[in-house]
């Protein structure tokens, strides 16, 4: 695991200071070790700090040069199958000097070129330069778990793993204010979210997930996906309780992969079902007597915390357990912190939370932690999933669609295909989200502007601001076309899932630590997406196969609760209390000088968050307060 950085020059040859101050930049990614390499010619520098989690000795760290001399690789992430990727080579003949995976991710892609993509589980974003075509090679993994950042200057291509790199290499910090309208009119915004290579700076492009593009002096020459889940085959025959087994021998399998590290591992646990489901699994993969961590956050007082479920789990399966109880007081504390490491806005305080537990497990000295992120994309376990699965259900059996519509009025005590307004219209329009995300998707491959809903009579942001980055809001198709496997891979692959990926990302290597992600095997993605939407939604429940391939191995108690909770906090409590509301009226002091906020707005609590945000963004003067991630000081257990 490590921070990645570099530069392609079309002019002068690359400085190694201005390399330095990019990897300076980043030095939290990986504050074990250090290294730069720049080709004799002055025109490419690659650079990488390195967190060392496979192979701790120097035969792991970057960048790596190829046996023959041909490629060089600066690489950020893990190859869980490296193990059986290796022993394929070495069956063939080839040498290695280590025990690293950038080892084998080098000498797979020497042999395979881009190809050998298609051959990795794993988290990966890397950047390769071949001496004898003169090209570099960039690549990201399938979901986006690994970030990848660059910028086109005059002079050449820059990239790095974080916004922040970027910045250090002297590219503008403009920010992009069409982006920051978006957040500001609904930052779950689906076409805020799924902008596919916009941030939330000018300039500066994010390449997609799923996809390679090679540089030639200096100038993107070709950019292209390597997997797409619209192109699987045709869906599975299996039966359900087969297809319960083959999940839990592929899920089994991610998992054990996941927990392949020379350092130790342990998971990020809340009361759901994912997390709770990689933590009961680990003791059938896990070696003999190895302790294992869990850390979790948890909020006194608060109708939502989930220790009673947390606390089951760790009982068990005998986890040591670690909780931490974060406050206002510790928000506003690490609020500018947290900004800074994660470069753009957030959606909500949630993430808080997550950054509470990798602080956590920091001081704990547990370097990789495992999590539950994925599994409701995955496996159909939000509620806005029900509209467009009682859609099908009709298309080709409405009697079992009116069955289905009873059992979950019944279960959930919700309506979704009734008269009744409510819940029916927020599953419509989550489905109709999941499609303006893929409409936007396409929209930015073809470079063209990014629409944004603009209601009449906003209260909240000026005017001027809304006038000069807005437009009307239209083009969607049909809700009643959506079908849930439509919605579900929007989710997972263009949108909703990505944002959540960055917060882990940043959250973790903040503070130097690592996050794998068991429900994001594409193995796994792909056997759960050739299941029919029967197999995912039955009888009310949502994520039904799951739920019952998991029986037996995670408390009852869990596996067929109603409500989803996940790490939330207190955000309306926190945002107006003593500790933010001074921030909150001093960020706002500011975006109103600077036109974007209205100087008369209606406080609803949102808003809030949404102001601190928009003033990290907009002022920047967070780096300058902000240097490294201090021990965590917030009370725990």
């Amino acid at each position: 695991m490590c921070g990645i950085a570099g530069i392609v020059s079309s002019g002068p040859p690359v400085q190694p200071r201005r390399l330095k101050a990019m990897l300076d930049s980043i030095i939290h990614r990986g504050p074990d070790a250090e290294g730069m390499w720049i080709s004799p010619d002055g025109a490419v520098g690659l650079g990488s700090r390195r967190l060392a989690i496979l192979d701790l000795s120097p035969a792991g760290n970057q960048p790596m040069v190829s046996t023959d001399g041909r490629f060089v690789i600066a690489y950020n992430g893990e190859i869980y199958n490296y193990k059986e990727i290796r022993e394929s080579h070495v069956r063939s003949g080839m040498q290695y000097r280590g025990n690293s995976d950038t080892e084998v991710l080098l000498n797979h892609f020497a042999k395979h070129g881009n190809k050998a993509l298609e051959d990795f589980d794993g988290m990966f974003a890397f950047a390769i330069w071949d001496n004898a075509t003169r090209e570099l090679i960039c690549a990201r993994d399938r979901l986006g778990e690994k970030p990848f950042y660059y910028a086109n200057e005059k002079t050449g291509f820059v990239f790095g793993s974080e916004i922040k790199a970027l910045l250090a290499a002297g590219i503008a910090r403009d920010v992009n204010e069409r982006m920051l309208y978006g957040y500001f009119r609904n930052p779950s915004n689906a076409a805020v979210r799924g902008s596919f290579d916009e941030t939330y700076y000018d300039g500066i492009l994010k390449l997609p997930s799923a996809t390679y593009l090679t540089v030639s002096n200096g100038v993107p020459r070709h950019r292209q996906r390597y997997w797409r889940l619209d192109a699987l085959a045709e869906p599975n025959a299996v039966s359900f309780d087969d297809a319960k087994e083959q999940f839990v021998e592929i899920f089994t399998e991610s998992v054990a992969r996941r927990l392949r590290s020379d350092v130790q591992v342990g998971s990020s646990l809340s009361g759901g079902i994912d997390s709770s489901g990689i933590v009961c699994t680990v003791p059938r993969v896990a070696a003999s007597g190895m302790k294992y961590n869990t850390f979790s956050a948890r909020f006194e007082n608060f109708e939502a915390d989930e220790g009673a479920y947390i606390d089951e789990v760790n009982r068990a399966t005998g986890a040591v357990a670690h909780s931490v109880f974060p406050t206002e007081q510790d928000l506003a504390a690490d609020i500018a912190s947290m900004f800074y490491y994660q470069d753009e806005p957030l959606e909500s305080s949630s993430a808080f939370a997550q950054w509470s537990v990798m602080a956590l497990a920091k001081n704990a000295g547990v370097t990789v932690l495992l999590d539950g992120q994925g599994g409701d994309e995955l496996a159909a376990g939000y509620h806005s999933y029900l509209a467009p699965f009682l859609r099908d259900l009709r298309r080709v059996d409405p009697a079992s669609s009116t069955r289905e519509e009873n059992a979950i009025r019944d279960r959930l005590n919700i309506s979704v295909g009734g008269p009744s307004p409510g819940s029916a219209m927020a599953s419509r329009k989550g489905a109709v989200k999941a499609l303006a995300m893929r409409q936007q998707t396409r929209r930015a491959l073809s470079r063209t502007p990014i629409v944004h809903a603009m209601p009449a009579g906003d209260t909240f942001l000026s005017r001027s601001f809304m006038w000069a980055n807005g437009e009307e809001h239209g083009g969607l198709e049909s809700p009643d076309e959506i079908t849930l496997s439509d919605v579900l891979k929007g989710d997972l692959v263009d949108g909703k899932l990505e944002h959540y990926l960055r917060y882990a990302d940043r959250n973790s290597m903040a503070h130097s630590r690592e996050v794998r992600l068991p429900f994001l095997s594409h193995r796994l993605i792909e056997f759960m997406f050739s299941l029919p939407s029967e197999f995912k939604i039955q009888n009310g429940w949502t994520k039904y196969l799951v739920r019952s391939a998991f029986e037996g191995l995670v408390p009852d108690r869990i596996l067929w609760r109603k409500d989803k909770v996940g790490f939330a906090t207190p955000e309306l409590k926190w945002m107006h209390s003593a500790a933010i509301q001074p921030m909150v009226a001093d960020a706002r002091s500011y975006l109103v000088r600077k036109g974007i906020v209205n100087r008369n707005w209606k406080d609803t609590g949102r808003e809030n968050w949404q102001i601190l945000m928009g003033y990290f963004l907009v002022s920047g003067d967070v780096a300058a307060r902000v240097t490294t991630v201090p021990d965590s000081s917030l009370r725990k257990t």
